[in-house]
């Protein structure tokens, strides 16, 4: 018997529209933004398949928790910490650049 709490597999599924923030999303004028967070739907959607019983509200903690102990058995990649501070710093910068194009 499937869980009630079980959601349907996305494969084969459209995905759906973003749901709308609850802040205001930074400007993109090229869409990177956009682009990226595209990338990592179907990332989830990938995820999601592996892992049905998670529900949306652990996807993305669980995912995180699933690369740093990746970062820990693969010696050539950065550590996550390393990676983590990398990529926010980028967010970071390229909001940043992004409200300056749009002035």
């Amino acid at each position: 018997m499937k869980p009630k709490n079980t959601r349907a597999p996305t494969h084969n599924v459209k995905t759906s529209k973003a749901k709308p923030t609850k802040h205001k999303l930074p400007p993109d004028p090229d869409g990177m933004f956009k682009r990226a967070a595209a990338r990592a739907e179907k990332v989830l959607a990938l995820y999601d398949d592996l892992f049905p019983d998670l529900g949306e509200d652990y996807l993305i903690p669980h995912l995180l928790h699933d690369l740093m102990h990746f970062c820990d058995r693969h010696p050539t990649l950065k550590s996550f910490d390393e990676s983590h501070g990398f990529a926010i710093y980028t967010y970071e910068r390229f909001v940043k650049e992004n409200k300056w194009i749009v002035g």
